[in-house]
């Protein structure tokens, strides 16, 4: 099978369903960068309608929904949306793939969230693609937040590893994850391709069983002037501003916020 002819995007999907990865998110907090964006941006999306993308088990919306005119989220895994209605039964919660975004109303959307790498689980033409649909949802000058996997950071095209311990528990925990990481390392494989100005690669994620798209910020910053979007400010993991051409070797997403024009 040719790499033109895989949907990554469906089995990227079909892991984040598994019950075991909507488990693992229940217990995930926010970064410095998102709590930036969620609290103290919060005028971004106080009185507004949301569109939150990838909602997976509701870590972001418990910041959005009491403060959002109306909120909107979506994702295609039932099992993470059956945790994030538990937690939040007040919430419009929808199955849907991005990829659909089209049978939303236009510019029916003032602010879009995209967390996590939601956008990432995409190769590039449809990564695009719902980027431009995002930008149809939005009304003029409204504001799309999301995060990307950092090409530039150290941790980019990584491999399995197995840390050394002298707890014969844990080295045994170790090694089993190891196993199982290096042989979902290894069968994902034909999935990864490397592109002047992106990547598909192979990532640590529930033990690497995901292909995730990685992109440097200029070539991001780049992409969304093209796509529509002006105003790109890039955000690091500690909630800092990153200059064009500072080092982000320490950022493994890298948030960026940009405007509808």
């Amino acid at each position: 099978m040719s790499n033109a002819s895989i949907d990554i995007g469906s089995r990227n999907a079909a892991m984040f369903n598994l019950p075991s990865v909507a488990d693992w998110y229940l217990g995930e907090t926010t970064t410095g960068a998102e709590q930036r964006l969620l609290v103290a941006s919060r005028e971004d999306f106080s009185g507004r309608r949301v569109l939150d993308l990838g909602v997976g088990t509701g870590r972001t919306t418990g910041y959005i929904l009491p403060y959002a005119a109306d909120y909107l989220g979506i994702d295609l895994a039932p099992e993470m949306l059956a945790r994030a209605r538990r937690a939040f039964p007040a919430a419009n919660l929808v199955e849907m793939d991005m990829r659909d975004l089209g049978r939303l109303p236009e510019a029916s959307r003032d602010y879009a969230l995209g967390s996590y790498g939601a956008l990432d689980v995409f190769d590039e033409p449809e990564r695009q693609a719902v980027i431009l649909s995002i930008r149809r949802l939005l009304a003029p000058g409204g504001v799309f937040v999301f995060s990307a996997h950092n090409r530039d950071s150290r941790h980019a095209g990584g491999r399995p590893s197995l840390p050394l311990s002298a707890n014969p528990v844990r080295l045994l925990r170790d090694a089993r994850q190891f196993a199982i990481g290096s042989v979902n390392f290894r069968r994902m494989a034909p999935f990864e391709k490397r592109e002047a100005d992106y990547a598909m690669l192979r990532d640590v994620a529930h033990q690497w069983r995901g292909v995730f798209y990685y992109v440097s910020p200029a070539a991001q910053t780049r992409q969304l002037a093209g796509l529509g979007f002006a105003a790109v400010t890039v955000i690091g993991e500690d909630g800092r501003d990153v200059a064009p051409g500072e080092p982000t070797r320490e950022d493994g997403l890298l948030h960026y916020r940009c405007v509808r024009v």
